[in-house]
């Protein structure tokens, strides 16, 4: 058998704890890990692709307000996670129900990018 992933693990919550059917989203390498659960998934989450997040973003929002569901976002680190933020402002000010998942960089990357400390995505 197949070693679970923190990620597979994650999907499979959503999707049995909170009825998730479908996850709006754009790929990127910091989130390759979720697309891979997706993936194994697939049987019961649909995934719907998007050339920008933002497009994502509203869409979860709108299958949010005509299912009256819990909906799910992804986009990947850094500007993609920022790119979230319209339509999720939009979301919240309408008490929109939806999860943002976004990628990060490992740990140990961040030494590459100590003069980039303006936008904090955990802790």
């Amino acid at each position: 058998m197949k070693k679970k992933t923190f990620s597979w693990w994650l999907i499979n919550y959503l999707n049995q704890r909170h009825n998730i059917k479908s996850a709006f989203l754009m790929t990127g390498g910091g989130v390759f890990h979720i697309c891979n659960a997706l993936a194994e998934h697939r049987k019961s989450i649909k995934s719907i692709f998007f050339y920008h997040e933002q497009q994502a973003a509203f869409a979860a929002e709108g299958i949010s307000k005509l299912t009256n569901n819990l909906s799910l976002v992804i986009g990947t680190s850094g500007p993609g996670a920022t790119n979230l933020i319209t339509g999720l402002v939009s979301a919240y000010q309408d008490s929109t129900p939806v999860i943002a998942l976004t990628g990060q960089c490992k740990s140990n990357d961040y030494a590459l990018y100590e003069e980039y400390t303006g936008l904090r995505q955990a802790g």
